[in-house]
This record gives C-alpha cells, structure tokens and sequence, in this order.
C-alpha cells in the first residue's frame, strides 16, 4: 500500500490519532468526541471529511501527502487505516489520478472511498481506505 502510494509521489505524514476539534491548523477528522471535562475532539476515521494538512502548507509545494495508522472503520479500531489527499487546480487531473489509486489499490484495501471536491481554491482528492489483513 505505501508502495502504491509512493510511486504515486505522495509524501508520508505522521498519522495523529486525534487532534482537538478546534486547532489553528484546520486539520480535522469526520468523527468528533465530547471529553467528559467537555473537550471536542476530531478522531482519524474512514471517511473522506478530513484535512491532514494545514492551508499554509500548499505555499511549500506539498501537493500530495497520506498518513497511515490508527483509526475508526465501522466503530472498531484499526491500526492500518490510510487517509491520503491530493491538490492540484486540473479537476480532470485529479479525477485521473481517482481512478488511477482505485485500480493501483484494488485488492490491497478492504474499504476504500474517494472524492475529488474543492477545497481553499483548488481542487482537492480526498481517499480513505483500510489496508486488507494481507497487505497490512
């Protein structure tokens, strides 16, 4: 999977397991908790409702970047969730580069979505899959 990926030029990030609702950042997961002390907090789940980078970011050049780790699929815990998340301003580019990861990743995945919305301006691909007990 990480093969896959890297011969696709994403660069690997950290996976953060949960991060507080509200950062500075704008990272963020789709599942959020409330603490019993009243935090919100944003955890890695399968879903293409997140930001693994931080607007800022783009202005380095990073383009496109997964994390692979921790995470909710179906309320269990997994440790080989991957998210991954591409920009570019081609939508059709970006489309391409969607079918292209579905059919690299076919067989190395036992849940897999993908998206290419906008996002800050551009377009944005957004991924989300879990790695097959095999290739894990």
């Amino acid at each position: 999977m990480t093969e896959i990926l890297d011969g696709y030029a994403f660069e690997r990030l950290l996976a953060l397991p949960a991060l507080p609702a509200d950062n500075a950042t704008d990272h963020q997961y789709a599942t959020k908790v409330t603490t019993d002390s009243g935090e919100s907090w944003s955890l890695r789940s399968m879903s293409t409702c997140f930001s693994l980078v931080a607007r800022p970011w783009l202005r380095f050049g990073l383009t496109r970047c997964y994390s692979l780790g921790w995470g909710l699929v179906n309320g269990r815990q997994t440790h080989r969730l991957v998210l991954a998340q591409a920009f570019g301003t081609d939508q059709e580019a970006l489309d391409d580069l969607a079918t292209g990861l579905t059919e690299a990743l076919r067989g190395t995945v036992s849940g897999f979505e993908c998206d290419v919305t906008g996002l800050w301006d551009r377009w944005c691909l957004r991924l989300a899959a879990e790695v097959a007990d095999a290739h894990g």
